[in-house]
């Protein structure tokens, strides 16, 4: 299996908690930015879909998603026009989604959205509560987020619906007001929860913060108890706890975001956007991330040549303008699949399967990092299957950084 992800950068304005690569609309200044990223990325798309079809034995790209920055801000055909490059390459995403924010909801727009193909869309809700949504700089408000549940809730042309929530904000989020947001999350049932705790990054507004001494989370412990309740919650309401930060109802776990824990390929653009390739090419891996400015941007796509050759011969040329390229090898990328693997809890990690590929002793060589994992109960083995205990989830960095070493 195989997906591809668009990077949408433009957003309305950067979040002060958020990191991801963002071109804020009122930062841009003048000029007509959009048609020319457009532009870009179709270009960017077609020499990735001929590169594709170029690999001897490649699948037929099985998802679509298009992540940002806020994709829903832009115009729905804009988006038609790219998934109809992807249907005109012979591909037929099965799941195709769109990340949302409710600021740039109407009914109008997101039917629109399911017209141009996509029948999955994520919406950024992030809390129930307008006092986080206003301590995380969010430009929406309760009743807006509402409105966009009570659409996606109703419309039936969707296969699936998903939407994020943040817990663990600063002295608005305790015990009791994340009770009341976790009630009516249940009230809405939606299909996919992604849960995720507030994390402070240093290149951001709150990470300046931090620095000047302001306490923005509720800390690591109280953080754990918000996230034990909301897994018991969800549990108890038939949710599966499929992956650390994912929840979903039998048949509605992320197809897209599964294949990034498979370690299968999902080729990227956009910029800022990581995609990762194997192939004859690269046996064990290649990962490049595009660049992030509009102005580099601009000129990678430019720059990008003959696509004959596959994935790797279309990017090797343009190496030194990347953001971030890496050919794994069979270590890193061994690492890399375990940590991948423990991720999807339900699921686990082949053990045989790993020996196939990396050979017994490579696999018993970080099998013997874990041990102090499984007489801790953090692990549990049935058969040749190696599973993450779920309410281990928030701890599992320390276990992950072993298996890097």
């Amino acid at each position: 299996m195989s997906g591809l992800y668009l990077h949408l950068p433009f957003c309305v304005k950067k979040c002060p908690y958020c990191d991801f690569n963002t071109w804020p609309l009122d930062q841009l200044g003048a000029g007509d930015h959009e048609a020319k990223f457009f532009a870009a990325l179709g270009r960017e798309v077609d020499l990735l879909l001929e590169a594709h079809a170029a690999e001897e034995g490649a699948q037929p790209l099985e998802t679509l998603y298009f992540g940002g920055g806020t994709p829903s801000l832009s115009e729905p055909a804009r988006i038609a026009a790219l998934t109809q490059k992807v249907r005109a390459a012979g591909h037929a995403p099965k799941e195709i989604t769109l990340e949302a924010n409710p600021e740039s909801f109407s009914a109008q727009r997101f039917a629109g959205f399911v017209d141009a193909g996509i029948n999955r869309i994520s919406v950024g809700v992030q809390s129930f509560n307008d006092e986080v949504l206003r301590a995380l700089g969010r430009e929406h408000d309760v009743a807006r987020a509402r409105q966009v549940l009570a659409w996606l809730r109703g419309n039936e042309r969707l296969i699936s619906w998903n939407f994020d929530l943040i817990y663990g904000v600063g002295d608005a989020h305790d015990v009791a007001s994340f009770e009341r947001e976790l009630d009516e999350l249940l009230e809405w049932a939606p299909p996919h929860v992604s849960l995720y705790a507030l994390e402070v990054h240093g290149a951001t507004a709150f990470g300046a913060r931090a620095r000047a001494g302001e306490q923005l989370t509720t800390g690591d412990d109280a953080q754990a108890d918000l996230f034990d309740l909301a897994r018991a919650r969800l549990l108890g309401a038939g949710y599966h706890h499929y992956e650390i930060a994912n929840f979903a109802k039998p048949g509605h776990e992320a197809v897209h975001n599964s294949l990034y824990w498979r370690a299968a390929s999902v080729i990227a653009a956009g910029p800022g956007a990581t995609g990762f390739w194997r192939g004859a090419c690269a046996p064990w891996g290649l990962r490049w991330k595009t660049p992030r400015s509009m102005p580099a941007y601009l000129e990678w796509c430019a720059a990008l040549g003959d696509p004959s050759g596959g994935i790797a011969a279309l990017l090797e040329p343009l190496a030194g303008r990347a953001a971030e390229w890496e050919h794994l090898d069979q270590a890193q990328a061994l690492s890399e699949r375990m940590i991948l693997g423990l991720r999807l809890l339900e699921e686990g990690l082949d053990l045989e399967a790993l020996r196939k590929t990396f050979g017994e002793e490579a696999v018993a060589g970080k099998l013997a990092a874990l041990d102090r994992y499984l007489g801790a109960g953090w692990l549990r083995q049935s058969g040749t299957q190696l599973f993450l205990e779920g309410e281990y989830a928030l701890v599992a960095n320390s276990l992950f950084a072993d298996l890097m070493d």
